[in-house]
C-alpha cells in the first residue's frame, strides 16, 4: 500500500521564502501548495484541505492571527494544524496566539521547521 503524501499550504507573503519553502518540503516527500496573499485562504479551503498550515502573521488584507482563529473556529478546518512563522515576536502574552498550535519565529533552521512539521504529519 502505497501512503499518501501529506499536503502542507504554506500562506506568506515573501515569494522568495515560499518558494524556498515549497522547494525543501518537496524534497522531504510533502505535497506543498502556497498562497501569497491571506485573502484566498477561504477560496482555496473550500476545494482543498491541507494536513498543516504553515501561517504568516503578516499578511495582505488580514493578519494571520485572525486568520487562525477563523480556521479553529469552522468545524471543517478546526483540527488541521496551524504553526505560524513570523518575524514578529511580540504577541503581549500567549493569549493571541491560542489558535495556533506552534509559533516558529523568523529568521528559522530549517531543521526545526521539519521537527514541527514532523510532530504534527508522523509519517505513516
Amino acid at each position: 500500500m502505497i501512503a499518501r503524501k501529506k499536503k502542507i499550504l504554506v500562506v506568506d507573503d515573501d515569494q522568495l521564502l515560499s518558494d524556498a519553502l515549497k522547494q525543501i518540503l518537496d524534497d522531504e516527500g510533502y505535497r506543498v501548495f502556497v498562497i501569497n496573499d491571506g485573502r484566498l485562504l477561504n477560496d482555496y479551503l473550500q476545494k482543498n484541505k491541507p494536513d498543516l498550515i504553515l501561517l504568516d502573521y503578516c499578511l495582505p488584507g488580514r493578519d494571520g492571527l485572525t486568520l487562525a482563529g477563523n480556521l479553529k473556529k469552522n468545524m471543517n478546518t478546526a483540527e488541521i494544524p496551524v504553526i505560524m512563522i513570523s518575524a514578529s515576536v511580540d504577541f503581549n502574552g500567549k493569549k493571541k496566539l491560542e489558535n495556533v498550535d506552534a509559533f516558529l519565529a523568523k529568521p528559522f533552521l530549517i531543521g526545526d521547521l521539519l521537527l514541527m512539521i514532523e510532530n504534527y504529519l508522523p509519517a505513516v
